[in-house]
């Protein structure tokens, strides 16, 4: 990192905790002016307030999807339903990277819910790779198809990546 950035001009995507950018930030302060831009996936901006909208007596005919988007930490729903983990993870460094003063685009979870990852989508992105960033991107959303999911596709529900 200390080499790309130190040549010029540079973008950063972070996909998972800030904690390395924000080590990188506080160890070599004279660089980030080399940084141009900040892309992120972190947080959840306009996740619902689930307070209300399922009535205590009901056991199935309310699920958490319909009393708000929760996060992606994998908790009980009543002790953090809203965690999402690139930030949870490290909010001190989450902190340091949104506050560096670098112009930042943050992609929360909750818009990262509208894009589902289907079967259909998941093999014309695969038919379609036409640039390196292209295979990169498709080979961490299968990477991640694979490993927590089985192989298997989500008719209704959705992997949260900001690379869609």
């Amino acid at each position: 990192m200390i080499d790309t950035i130190s040549a010029g001009p540079t973008t950063v995507i972070l996909t998972g905790s800030h904690t390395n950018f924000a080590i990188f930030l506080m160890t070599y302060p004279h660089l980030k002016g080399n940084v141009k831009h900040i892309y992120t996936m972190g947080g959840g901006v306009r996740s619902k307030n689930p307070t209300g909208c399922c009535p205590k007596d009901v056991t199935t005919a309310c699920t958490p999807q319909q009393c708000g988007d929760i996060g992606n930490l994998f908790s009980s729903y009543s002790t953090n339903p809203y965690a999402e983990f690139n930030i949870f993870g490290d909010p001190f460094a989450a902190y340091q990277v949104f506050h560096s003063g670098i112009p930042i685009t943050l992609v929360p979870l909750d818009a990262t819910n509208t894009i589902p990852v289907n079967e259909e989508f998941f093999y014309a992105f695969q038919q379609h790779q036409s640039t390196f960033e292209a295979e990169y991107c498709f080979k961490s959303l299968k990477m991640a198809r694979d490993t927590w999911s089985d192989d298997q596709f989500h008719a209704v529900g959705s992997y949260s990546s900001p690379l869609q």
